[in-house]
């Protein structure tokens, strides 16, 4: 007996996706941090996701206002962002991903289970901030249905 198999079958089976991870450091340049000059690094961030589009990026020294820039650059409603204030943020592709931004809450027990796990570890680091500076998104793959928490 032969199964038949129709396309929504498939749907649900596997998928691969591209993912960056970017230090988008812009702020301007100052006598204590000689960094190159902040348009020029925007311009090199915009044209390395456009050159690269990855479905999932994982973003580290950012401002909102940069973030906004490069969704609007990079192609506008290609792109939505999860942002914490605190200069982390995950960016996803929305052909590929459906994002729930209830991660995203201070109080949310998932980011708690994340900070009691680092103190349990013992680690070196100040977990204090974790929560606060840590962006997370529940993505969602639009190809296979499938999820994980995505956290910069």
């Amino acid at each position: 007996m032969a199964i038949k198999l129709e396309d929504k079958d498939f749907k649900c089976i596997s998928s691969s996706y591209s993912i960056m991870t970017i230090n988008m450091n812009v702020k301007p340049p100052d006598k204590n941090n000689p960094a190159p000059d902040a348009a020029k690094r925007r311009e090199l961030v915009i044209s390395a996701i456009k050159d690269f589009p990855a479905s999932v990026i994982f973003c580290q020294e950012v401002t909102q206002t940069l973030l906004k820039e490069v969704v609007k650059n990079c192609g506008p409603g290609d792109y939505e962002f999860a942002f914490t204030d605190k200069q982390a943020a995950v960016m996803w592709r929305r052909s590929d991903f459906e994002g729930d931004r209830q991660f995203l809450k201070g109080t949310d027990s998932s980011s708690t289970k994340i900070t009691e796990s680092l103190k349990e570890k013992k680690s070196d680091e100040d977990v204090s901030e974790v929560r606060t500076r840590t962006a997370m998104v529940k993505l969602t793959s639009v190809k296979t249905c499938a999820s994980f928490l995505a956290v910069s």
